[in-house]
């Protein structure tokens, strides 16, 4: 009887009777290539979309995390992944080198004496091949062999080019070309020599990357090189970032001054005997004579200060000489959440908002939940730069806030001027129906009556903003009261900023003019190359043109 190796013979003794049988293992021991795979299930778009949802959910959590170890962490990992990516895609435009090009380069031996003449030789000559930003290719190779028809020698030359990466040109140039290397020269060019038994090849072009792929090359090494010096950024910033935390833990010592916009001035003091408290002191700009003032501080300030960092900051009593305010910060008593931390931190670094803005804020915290006040009809001044104050007027539906907007340099009152109208046209646009009423008035308003006559004094006009209800229910009261309270600022940084770029602007045009002069000299080289020798142009008439035809 016949049987095959993937058979198996089975003897089975049950009541007294034997039984063979014979097993086909083929159909069980089936290779492991042959088994079957088990497919994996297709995603739904809507499934991939809901992916891709959580992974920029995740990434927008990571990036505007109140930690700046956790941000720096993914910037990290995010540009290695990238350098990963551009190390594969550049191994994958290397083309394996051929066994004739493995072989090493054995260029033919030149005496000191015929290097000397036959570099001479090749200064003096003018034809060149240029070796841009794709680098060496096929292309370049057919251009020396092309120019060696004709010419013993051939200059490379390399722009851009790095001195590190004109070596590495030269080398690999010789190699493929068969040439010798005379003379390397001026960090971007390179003098070929094609040999004494020069014999053209027939395939003059040898199998590199092509020029579309050179240049896709380029740009892979270009973002791969940006791409290291950002990693290398943030390695150090990581770095600092640590020691700077454990610097924290032993404890410093801080003594430093700082003025924010709008004659604000700061002062911490931290010591190595006590780090976990922190000494901050305000010093607010000089109020005029019309605004309230209670204890060198605005009316209601010490009730937004104790409602806005309770539980952890103390106001000192009497405050630091030359301030008008000191809070005692206890950092222990912070929250652990960071999130929660990094919402504190900045509460405190809007001290001047809390501060300044405290009967701003009383006012529209009435106006949002529509109490009636006592200053109904009253003009009230509030203080926001040195001896200058705005205005509001307070009424049962709506709060009028008047700005007198003052500039020292004619062209910012001018350029303020500009801005203020178009901010108030813009008001006007369709998405915009539901913003505030803004309107400006080169004239003192009807609000302002009763005022007094130096508040009156506005070289840029004056700007009216009305407030409704709508527009501090909620969150919205924070934001409108820190939009009211620096809007003297935000006009500022952008008339500042026109300022910059009209200068910017106007100094580009000067350079294109004093180019253009430059050009237009008779004796200049760029006149010489646009109109030969010097030549110079004459108006024919008819008959000296058709002269000059025949």
């Amino acid at each position: 009887m016949m049987m095959s190796s993937a058979t198996s013979l089975e003897l089975n003794c049950q009541s007294d009777v034997v039984r063979f049988s014979l097993v086909d293992n083929s159909k069980n021991n089936k290779p492991q290539h042959q088994q079957p795979k088990f497919k994996r299930r297709k995603m739904s778009k809507k499934a991939k979309v809901n992916q891709l949802k959580f992974y920029r959910l995740m990434a927008r959590k990571k990036i505007n995390s109140p930690n700046p170890e956790v941000r720096i962490r993914y910037k990290l990992e995010k540009a290695k992944r990238k350098e990963t990516w551009l190390i594969d895609k550049l191994r994958n435009l290397e083309l394996p080198k051929t066994p004739h090009e493995t072989e090493p380069h054995d260029p033919e031996a030149l005496t000191e004496e015929e290097k000397h003449y036959i570099k001479r030789t090749g200064e003096k000559k003018k034809n060149y091949v240029p070796v841009g930003r794709r680098g060496v290719f096929g292309g370049v190779v057919l251009n020396m062999h092309l120019h060696w028809k004709k010419h013993e020698t051939v200059k490379v030359v390399c722009r851009p080019c790095k001195p590190d990466q004109l070596q590495e040109y030269a080398q690999d140039l010789a190699r493929l070309s068969k040439g010798i290397i005379i003379d390397i020269k001026h960090d971007n060019t390179i003098l070929f020599y094609r040999g004494k038994n020069y014999v053209q090849p027939t395939v003059m072009s040898p199998p590199t990357i092509s020029k579309e792929k050179a240049l896709e090359k380029y740009k892979f090494l270009q973002s791969l090189e940006h791409t290291s010096q950002f990693i290398e950024k943030l390695e150090k910033e990581l770095e600092e970032y640590q020691e700077h935390l454990a610097r924290l833990d032993k404890g410093v010592e801080l003594d430093y001054h700082w003025i924010e916009f709008d004659d604000v001035r700061f002062h911490i003091q931290v010591s190595v005997k006590n780090p976990h408290h922190v000494l901050l002191s305000v010093s607010l700009p000089t109020p005029p004579p019309e605004t309230a003032f209670v204890g060198g501080l605005p009316l209601g300030a010490l009730e937004a200060i104790k409602i806005a960092y309770s539980g952890f900051v103390q106001v000192l009593d009497p405050p630091r000489d030359g301030f008008n305010l000191t809070l005692k910060l206890n950092l222990s008593k912070l929250p652990p959440d960071e999130e929660y931390k990094h919402a504190i931190l900045i509460k405190i670094a809007s001290v001047r908002e809390v501060v300044l803005g405290a009967p701003l804020r009383l006012i529209l915290k009435g106006l949002g939940s529509r109490m009636s006040a006592s200053n109904i009809d009253r003009l009230v001044a509030l203080v926001h730069r040195s001896k200058e104050s705005f205005f509001l007027l307070p009424q049962a539906e709506k709060v009028t806030v008047v700005f007198p907007m003052r500039f020292k340099d004619s062209v910012d009152i001018v350029l303020a001027t500009s801005f203020l109208q178009e901010f108030v046209e813009a008001r006007r646009a369709a998405g915009l129906n539901n913003a505030p009423l803004c309107l400006w008035s080169p004239t003192p308003p009807l609000e302002l009556k009763g005022a007094p006559a130096e508040s009156l004094s506005a070289n840029a006009g004056f700007i009216t903003i009305v407030i409704f209800p709508r527009h501090v229910e909620g969150k919205k009261l924070d934001r409108t009261v820190w939009s009211l309270s620096t809007f003297h600022a935000y006009v500022s940084y952008h008339v500042k900023c026109s300022e910059g770029f009209m200068h910017t602007r106007m100094r580009r045009r000067v350079e294109s003019l004093i180019q253009a002069l430059d050009r237009a000299k008779p004796g200049s080289e760029d006149s010489k190359k646009a109109g030969g020798n010097n030549a110079s142009f004459r108006r024919l008439s008819l008959k000296e043109g058709r002269a000059s035809w025949k």
